[in-house]
């Protein structure tokens, strides 16, 4: 059949890119074989350079941890202008405290050595009733699992059994503090 001129041309194999877009060219497999040529868009980011998603929240962290650095270096500035005047002032009030200092005495009682549950520790007042609770049932258990040791080890008395039972009764007492603390702390 004949054509007559006013057939459509034939389709193309490759087309013409649109504006902005690239085609790469195709690449070569390892057995010798072409890749499709690769066509990217236009206004395409590769998934790289793509910046993570970050909530409000983080930036505006990020933001307000930068005007208090920048707040910070403020202050550091006008406090070297301070610190310039003020060096003279500052050795003469050292000297002057440390001939207070120098002229006080102290008197403190030595300490005793102390377990590693301090009785101390139990009477401290910002203790809850929670935290009592917790110290009274340490407590109970490291008195339990010493008594159980020694009372397999009766018959061989070392000295870090003895040393044990000195513990034990170290630690009675903290319990016995201790229970009389949540005592009052509940009436």
């Amino acid at each position: 059949m004949a054509s007559s001129g006013r057939d459509p041309p034939p389709p193309r194999l490759l087309s013409i890119p649109k504006e902005g877009e690239r085609i790469l060219a195709p690449t070569r497999r390892p057995d010798g074989t072409l890749r499709k040529p690769v066509r990217i868009r236009a206004g395409y980011v590769p998934q790289d350079e793509v910046a993570p998603y970050q909530p409000k929240g983080a930036i505006a962290a990020l933001e307000k941890e930068k005007k208090m650095v920048s707040e910070e270096t403020q202050i550091l500035r006008t406090e070297e202008v301070a610190t310039a005047d003020s060096t003279a002032q500052r050795e003469e009030s050292l000297d002057i405290v440390t001939e207070q200092i120098s002229r006080m005495s102290v008197f403190a009682k030595p300490e005793a050595p102390s377990s590693s549950a301090d009785p101390a520790e139990a009477l401290k007042p910002e203790c809850s009733g929670l935290d009592l609770d917790k110290k009274i049932r340490a407590v109970k258990k490291k008195i339990r699992l010493a008594e159980a040791q020694l009372v397999d080890n009766q018959q061989s008395m070392k000295p870090e059994h003895m040393e044990k039972m000195r513990k034990v009764e170290g630690w009675r007492e903290e319990l016995k503090l201790l229970e009389d603390r949540k005592a009052s702390s509940v009436s």
